[in-house]
């Protein structure tokens, strides 16, 4: 038998976000909505959450590796990975 559960569960909160604005003044926005939140409620678990994205300075895919760490997404990634391979 299937149980399904929901769990959990979270309040989030999106600040606007212009893309000229720099990360660190993304996060210093963020942390000052933060600040103003705590100031309204009464709850000690508020907290700020992120995802984290990793990707190739090359070609901005997703970064991938194969079983060696190598990785697979362009050929200058795959260059440069040798290349730093050759040297130890």
């Amino acid at each position: 038998m299937k149980i399904t559960k929901r769990v959990n569960f979270r309040v989030e909160v999106h600040p606007p976000i212009f893309l000229s604005e720099k990360v660190e003044r993304i996060k210093q926005r963020t942390e000052d909505l933060l600040r103003d939140i705590k100031r309204h409620i009464d709850f000690d678990d508020v907290n700020i959450k992120w995802d984290t994205e990793i990707t190739c300075s090359y070609c901005h895919l997703s970064w991938e590796e194969d079983e060696n760490g190598c990785p697979v997404c362009c050929n200058k990634a795959i260059d440069e990975w040798k290349k730093s391979k050759e040297g130890k």
